[in-house]
């Protein structure tokens, strides 16, 4: 079955929110992968969904492998113990077992997500492009339709203005 536009970007949305501890526990800079999330959702639906999809599913790819390990793997250390080993810097962090498999677990989340593989979707000046060109062609569309050209057998503009 396939999914609608709609749901696809209110999926990647939500996973990109519930990610967000994460995407900061890596230091990833939400902002450079996640730019897609600055424009409203009605705005989004007008890319193409061939332009979506990939994104899409390697969003959720992401999500449901390096994201949900991560995730897992940080509940190892209670969240204030974790803030507050890491504050104290990596460097003592060292010797634990469940640092160590944290800190391989973000490793892994932040290569994924910075992967040069990623889909069109994701890499910035694609996307820039592809959105301006979806967002642009609708809104000319829409300007056409409204500015009816005058036809043969059409009231000019001045003979409306002399009808008033």
């Amino acid at each position: 079955m396939s999914r609608s536009k709609h749901d696809m970007l209110s999926e990647m949305i939500s996973m990109i929110e519930k990610m967000d501890h994460v995407i900061q526990q890596a230091c990833v800079v939400k902002g450079s992968l996640f730019f897609f999330t600055r424009h409203n959702l009605e705005d989004l639906e007008k890319l193409p969904a061939d332009f979506i999809r990939p994104g899409y599913h390697w969003l959720k790819y992401v999500y449901d492998n390096q994201y949900q390990k991560a995730e897992k793997d940080l509940k190892l250390v209670p969240k204030e113990v974790w803030e507050r080993y890491v504050s104290w810097g990596w460097s003592l962090l060292n010797e634990s077992t469940e640092s160590v498999i944290i800190k391989a677990s973000l490793k892994d989340f932040k290569l994924a997500v910075s992967n040069r593989g990623k889909p069109d979707f994701f890499k910035r000046l694609i996307f820039r492009k592809v959105f301006k060109n979806a967002t642009k062609s609708k809104a000319s569309e829409k300007a056409k339709s409204e500015c009816l050209p005058i036809t043969k057998g059409s009231i000019s503009s001045k003979e409306a203005e002399s009808s008033i």
